[in-house]
């Protein structure tokens, strides 16, 4: 598996496949050369960490990781298709009340995909 920094204040955990995945993805489409690249490349890349899975089935998340992510005690695991996300679990409360206002217009435009059933 593979922690990184996610896109909001939390992390992203991948399966080692669809890390690779989405790191030859990345990789292909930015260059050395462009700002928004590298900046990419810096919050995502860079920061991954191989983790394993103890005999406990816990895994250890760097000190740099929890800093990150602002990771401080009880946290929230969110399954995403391909990857969990990790947060805070006050972060990710405040996230949620935040986005409250914009997930009626995001169910709307969700509305025009047409039937989903």
């Amino acid at each position: 598996m593979v922690l990184t920094r996610g896109v909001d204040k939390c992390l992203w955990l991948f399966p080692g496949e669809e890390w690779s995945k989405v790191s030859k993805i990345l990789l292909e489409n930015s260059s050395l050369f462009r700002a928004r690249s590298q900046m990419i490349q810096r919050r995502l890349l860079a920061p991954a960490t191989d983790l394993a899975v103890d005999k406990n089935g816990r895994i250890n998340i760097p000190s740099s990781l929890q800093k990150s992510a602002g990771l401080v005690r009880d946290c929230i695991f969110i399954g995403l298709d391909d990857h969990v996300e990790i947060w805070d679990e006050e972060l990710y409360l405040e996230f949620e009340e935040k986005c409250e206002l914009d997930i009626k217009d995001a169910w709307e435009e969700l509305g025009s995909l047409g039937d989903l059933g």
